[in-house]
């Protein structure tokens, strides 16, 4: 099984793949586990886990992750103009960092960050 660095939890796998592709510009998804129910974008260092019975126990939690994109300026404006939704703005950190945080079709958090 491969590792990453952020796991989410999604009621529909296919779903939120179609998400994480289309709208967020995640690419080369990978399937795995007997039943599929596991995706993980390497690039992104992001899995993907379906467990609806657990995602329906965390619904009213925000789970956040953080990701590092190669370029935080290009991806911010590529997904906005895809139609995700822009929690925070893009703007400098005062440690040194640009960040801007979407919100998934779940209710996840997703804070992508680089530097200034």
């Amino acid at each position: 099984m491969p590792s990453c660095g952020a796991i989410v939890v999604v009621p529909d796998l296919q779903a939120a793949v179609e998400y994480y592709e289309n709208v967020l510009g995640f690419t080369d998804v990978m399937f795995w586990g007997d039943d599929h129910k596991f995706a993980m974008f390497p690039k992104e260092d992001f899995e993907l886990r379906q467990d609806a019975e657990l995602a329906a126990k965390t619904a009213r939690h925000t789970i956040s992750a953080y990701i590092e994109p190669e370029d935080v300026d290009f991806t911010y404006h590529e997904r906005k103009s895809n139609g995700a939704k822009i929690v925070d703005d893009l703007e400098d950190k005062p440690w040194g960092m640009r960040r801007y945080v979407i919100e998934d079709l779940n209710g996840h958090a997703l804070r992508f960050a680089g530097a200034d």
